[in-house]
């Protein structure tokens, strides 16, 4: 799917806004799932999405190591 239909700015922004408003942090993910153009199906050998709004499990467990960095560099500031 074309980036610019998968990812919505509105929604991203929005997103965005309520979690620093509630104190919190935003990370965007987006560079996980998509290309500069398009948000491909299969990431070298591993099937990204189970259906139109969710990855699947084996993708979910290779993200593991890079969610955890950025959870620890969040988390210890």
């Amino acid at each position: 799917m074309p980036l610019d239909q998968a990812v919505p700015p509105l929604g991203f922004l929005t997103e965005q806004q309520a979690a620093v408003a509630g104190g919190g942090e935003y990370f965007d993910v987006t560079s996980w799932l998509c290309t500069a153009t398009t948000c491909p199906p299969i990431v070298g050998n591993l099937l990204v999405y189970r259906d139109d709004n969710h990855i699947t499990t084996k993708y979910s467990l290779w993200l593991a190591a890079p969610i955890a960095r950025f959870l620890d560099a969040t988390l210890s500031k």
